[in-house]
């Protein structure tokens, strides 16, 4: 018996996958018979470099996302009836599956988790998990919920003035 090993060190998110042992034997001596139960059937041997190949069942290489998921973007604010979206990637595989929770309730399964409408019910920490055969890992985002949305289009002015003037100081937002 022979062994061939293939060694994957250091082992890569990319190294997942399927993996096939193939094992071949060359000769340069043959016997072949044709049409065994024929009278006017051909048999006999000859000379030729023939090769069998053996292939093994087919092996699955799962590799775990764990430091490898990440969530974008990592914190929301946003207003009341907004929609939002979170994305959630990792490495590793093959098969990587996906769960958000919020509050301990499982929102979405897939790599996005996209919320219509927003309410105050939706705010707070997001979690993303990624898991496979191989294992799993979890990253975190947080989402605000504001009322309205408010901006600062024109703030205070420096100004300089005599003790005793009156003045007026401006901010315009929306």
């Amino acid at each position: 018996t022979e062994t061939s090993i293939l060694i994957i060190d250091p082992v890569d998110y990319d190294d997942f996958g399927y993996y096939v042992c193939v094992a071949s034997l060359s000769s340069d001596k043959f016997v072949y018979a044709r049409d065994c139960c024929d009278s006017d059937s051909e048999s006999g041997s000859g000379e030729s470099i023939e090769t069998v190949y053996a292939i093994s069942n087919i092996s699955q290489l799962s590799v775990s996302p764990s430091g490898s998921i990440s969530i974008n973007p990592l914190e929301i604010v946003t207003s009341f009836g907004d929609t939002i979206s979170f994305n959630c990637s990792a490495l590793g595989g093959p098969d990587n599956q996906y769960n958000w929770t919020h509050l301990s309730n499982v929102v979405g399964n897939d790599p996005q988790l996209t919320l219509s409408s927003v309410t105050f019910d939706d705010d707070g920490v997001y979690q993303c998990e990624v898991f496979n055969a191989a294992g799993n890992d979890i990253a975190t985002s947080v989402l605000n919920v504001t009322l309205v949305s408010i901006a600062i289009i024109n703030g205070p002015r420096n100004q300089t003035v005599e003790s005793g003037d009156n003045i007026n100081i401006t901010c315009e937002y929306f």
